[in-house]
């Protein structure tokens, strides 16, 4: 691949090693964060501060309440089929507020709606997304990356402490830096031999060397304007807008260089973390709320497992002439010598405690990590009290509930789904991937170059129609009211614009656009129908002066009692 020949790629490559270094010791405090997080909930990924290649009991063995576990799969699975079904639409793009009236332009979009979802569908987005969202709760943070390679779009979840960011001036991730394994084999594979160290090739050359592991750091960030081309050149991968380097950490040598026009990586936080005079571009989540009730509940469950062995098997105490002589197992006898007093015959040591108590405390815990995992939300009909209620009821229930988690779901939304998807059109349409665009959705740029505006997007799947609704209850609760008081004044009614409520309804709802006439067919209907009452109107009014015509006696007749009425002083 071309290099850019302006660049002291030795120079870069320190330059990249001695960045990542810092970012790496500023992201110290929180691998060690994340690692008792994951230690407490989620064992498999806890390989934050000491790497762990295999599977082991290890870590599982000092886990003795799963209660956080449980709730995490809940909400990372309630997420992905509330926000990301892979068996409906959830999102659409729509045009740029100049194209909304251009029919043409909708009916385009919604086909590469439907062309994305197919392409999604047949990727490993599903599959990386809800890696991705536990991630996203457990640590509050979360990281994926989207490309477009050999025709088909990729999808890669990082692993938490595998990488680092910055943020720009506005609080946007616009830098991700990440340490790589490769072995010898997998390096040449993807940097080629030209530029690898010679003591990988000579790894590779040698078959039982070739799975020795190396390692590479990547990194993405915006290159600065005096560092990109000018013309022809800003189109070279080295050009673009965001520098893609590897740089093998040994020799620190720059393996290959490329770019992107735009940051390949969805980041998104769950929350940002926020302290007086720190500020951190890693989020904080559900797994940071609830981590002092994890521990105090995997403590307590420990106590209450030693307890439970007490009462079961209780301590003994026994005269020490019986040592070795007492049989414990069930249905064990053991013979007391008569010498023996009752008073020195072996028994159990008296347990104090109250078993009870600490069974309340673990379950008062338990429903508080719950309530911070959003448990009751995704499982809001399994967990109603009342067998029976009105939907209005389960409305009110499910809107309180929705209403704790909207500020989090409208972050995920802004800062990962949007850009992620807006990437991903832009790709999708760049590899030809979509049918050609109509002349309405192209615009004119500097330089007799011609552009798609990149469209917005409109979520419908279940949790955004949700939060959608929400302010719907006001409409509701408003229009009963005034249904009551229209039995005595029908006029309140009018207060109403019908049309727009529909719509607004049927966007909340997720009503296809295709199911909705334009505004300007609804108008041209309603004058045609307008235009055939008139016409209907006339013609009666002239079907009844003619039948008044003929009762009169003809047209002569009619004539003469007109003459004799004005004569009479009527007009």
């Amino acid at each position: 691949m071309e290099a850019n020949p302006d660049q002291n790629m030795a120079l870069r490559a320190r330059k990249i090693c001695r960045r990542w270094q810092e970012m790496s010791g500023a992201l110290s405090v929180w691998r060690a964060q994340w690692q008792e997080i994951a230690d407490l909930m989620m064992p498999r990924k806890a390989g934050m501060t000491a790497q762990v290649m295999t599977p082991g009991a290890g870590k599982e063995a000092r886990l003795f309440d799963t209660t956080a576990g449980d709730a995490l799969m809940t909400m990372a699975g309630g997420l992905m089929s509330w926000t990301t079904p892979a068996n409906e639409a959830w999102f659409n793009f729509q045009p740029v507020a100049g194209l909304r009236d251009r029919d043409p332009v909708k009916l385009w979009l919604a086909d590469c709606s439907q062309r994305q979802l197919e392409l999604l569908a047949n990727s490993s987005f599903y599959t990386e997304r809800h890696e991705d969202l536990l991630n996203h709760c457990c640590f509050g943070l979360s990281a994926m990356y989207v490309g477009l390679e050999g025709g088909r779009l990729r999808f890669e979840s990082l692993p938490v402490g595998s990488f680092a960011i910055e943020e720009n001036a506005f609080g946007e991730v616009d830098t991700l830096f990440r340490e790589m394994d490769l072995t010898a084999r997998q390096a040449v594979e993807m940097f080629g031999e030209e530029r690898l160290p010679p003591k990988i090739l000579a790894c590779w050359r040698q078959e039982e060397k070739a799975g020795q592991m190396f390692k590479f750091i990547h990194a993405v960030y915006p290159r600065e304007e005096g560092e990109r081309p000018q013309g022809a050149g800003r189109l070279a991968d080295w050009g673009k807008a965001w520098a893609s380097c590897y740089v093998e950490c040994g020799e620190k040598v720059l393996v290959k260089e490329s770019g992107y026009d735009s940051f390949p990586f969805s980041v998104g936080r769950y929350l940002k973390w926020s302290a007086l005079g720190c500020k951190s571009p890693y989020g904080y989540g559900p797994g940071f709320a609830a981590l002092p009730d994890v521990r105090q509940v995997n403590f307590l469950q420990m106590m209450m497992d030693v307890a439970a062995e007490k009462m079961v098997r209780p301590a003994m105490i026994a005269p020490e002439e019986m040592e070795g002589d007492l049989i414990l197992s069930a249905g064990g006898i053991t013979y007391m010598p008569s010498s023996l007093g009752v008073e020195r015959w072996p028994r159990p040591v008296q347990q104090v405690g109250d078993y009870g108590i600490g069974h309340d405390r673990i379950r008062m815990r338990q429903e508080a990590i719950r309530t911070k995992f959003h448990y009751d939300l995704f499982n809001l009909f399994a967990k109603l009290d009342r067998p029976q209620m009105t939907a209005r009821e389960v409305a009110e229930r499910a809107a309180e509930k929705i209403t704790l988690i909207t500020p989090a779901f409208s972050r995920l939304v802004a800062e990962k789904d949007t850009p992620m998807l807006q990437r991903l059109f832009t790709l999708s349409a760049e590899a030809g991937l979509f049918a050609p665009p109509p002349a309405e959705a192209v615009e004119g740029m500097e330089g007799y170059m011609m552009r798609v505006p990149t469209p917005s997007v409109d979520y419908t799947s279940r949790l955004a129609l949700a939060v959608q609704q929400l302010h719907h209850g006001a409409f509701e609760r408003q229009l009963e009211g005034d249904m009551a008081v229209a039995r005595f004044d029908p006029s309140v009614m009018d207060n109403y614009n019908w049309d727009a409520i529909s719509r607004d309804r049927a966007r909340s709802n997720g009503m296809p656009v295709g199911w909705l006439r334009e505004e300007k067919a609804v108008a041209q209907m309603r004058q045609a129908r307008a235009d055939a009452a008139a016409a209907a109107q006339g013609l009666e009014m002239a079907q009844r002066a003619s039948q008044a015509v003929k009762n009169v006696g003809g047209p002569e007749q009619a004539g003469k009692m007109l003459e004799g009425l004005a004569g009479g002083g009527l007009t």
